[in-house]
């Protein structure tokens, strides 16, 4: 194998991330080839031995969308996005509301406050939170989607990740922050637990710009890094949104200048390889795919470019990958993507199955 092509991460066809029996397929085509031909087998190799496409529907045999809600503005400005998706996908919302405990404060071995005061802040706290989740709820049912509210009460992103998980959940809908109540708990805190959770993939929605209803989300961008890690949201996501939601995908691959005329082609015969698999997966679903190679020594603001051009409603990643002469994280790459876009993030934990 190149320096080059170790360089750009491509896993050789007698590596042991390859199976056999996919070994000896490829070989039987490929057995005289060009070295350009040869890096596209590689790919093709890569791609099929990445998680399939996951079994989607949740429980009752729908598709499901959560959204955590911590009763602030902030978090409640995940529900256009996540209806929107509802609409298109047919899918059902569920809304989750999370009551942490509170703590009774004691001095010199008494309670500070009477207990019948916290028994009736509590009762209090839950009837606020059923009647926000209710007008949640009315609202979007009033749009036609069925809905669901689930109110409960523990560690926010513990609860969060197991209902998402007892449900099914397709995918979670949610701010990057959002706080209220006296805990204050931070929303970003939580997004930060659900997405390393892996229970299912999660879209980031900024606080600003607000989205609203309606909002068209039908031109994903999607970076790679040419590692089968950073690729799963290709396979787990676009075919179950292709034509539906998606309506175009461009793939990007983000090329170390010093590799120079070179690196970029063997990126350009990785995307279209990805390409091919991707056409191949979602045949007739009314979806575009395309390429795209950018220079750049910095990943994060090169992907934060081209999805800011206009082009771009949705950025797909997974949280994590790696490729390039220092073995960059794309966890890395994802939070600074995360940090400096505008765009809405789909993030997709590298072992969601």
């Amino acid at each position: 194998m190149s320096e080059l092509a170790r360089r750009l991460h491509i896993i050789p066809l007698g590596s042991a991330q390859v199976s056999q029996q996919s070994f000896r397929q490829t070989e039987r085509v490929w057995s005289v080839v060009q070295p350009a031909r040869i890096f596209r087998a590689e790919s093709v190799i890569l791609m099929s031995s990445i998680s399939p496409t996951p079994s989607t529907l949740g429980k009752g045999g729908s598709l499901r969308i959560l959204v955590p809600l911590d009763g602030s503005e902030l978090a409640a400005q995940a529900l256009p996005a996540a209806e929107t998706l509802c609409q298109q996908l047919s899918a059902e919302l569920d809304l989750v509301t999370v009551l942490q405990p509170v703590m009774q404060p004691y001095v010199g071995g008494e309670p500070y406050i009477p207990g019948e005061v916290y028994t009736r802040y509590n009762a209090e706290r839950t009837q606020e939170a059923e009647k926000y989740l209710a007008a949640a709820a009315k609202a979007a049912r009033d749009r036609g989607i069925a809905t669901n509210t689930y109110l409960e009460r523990g560690n926010p992103a513990s609860c969060v990740l197991g209902t998402a998980r007892e449900l099914g959940t397709s995918i979670i809908v949610m701010t990057t922050h959002g706080r209220t109540g006296l805990a204050r708990f931070a929303l970003g805190s939580v997004a930060d637990r659900v997405v390393r959770g892996g229970v299912a993939p999660v879209m980031l929605i900024r606080s600003f710009p607000a989205l609203t209803h309606g909002t068209d989300l039908s031109r994903a961008l999607i970076p790679l890094d040419g590692s089968i890690l950073a690729a799963a949201p290709v396979f787990a996501l676009v075919p179950l949104l292709a034509g539906r939601v998606l309506r175009t995908v461009t793939l990007l691959r983000v090329a170390d200048p010093g590799d120079g005329a070179a690196g970029r082609q063997l990126c350009e015969n990785y995307l279209s390889a990805v390409r091919q698999r991707l056409t191949d997966l979602i045949e007739g679903q009314d979806c575009a795919i395309s390429i795209l190679v950018r220079s750049d020594r910095n990943p994060a603001a090169s992907i934060v470019e081209a999805a800011g051009d206009g082009e771009c409603d949705l950025v797909f990643m997974s949280t994590h990958g790696e490729a390039g002469i220092g073995r960059w994280t794309l966890g890395g790459v994802t939070d600074r993507v995360l940090r400096d876009g505008k765009t809405p993030l789909l993030l997709v934990h590298p072992e969601h199955k």
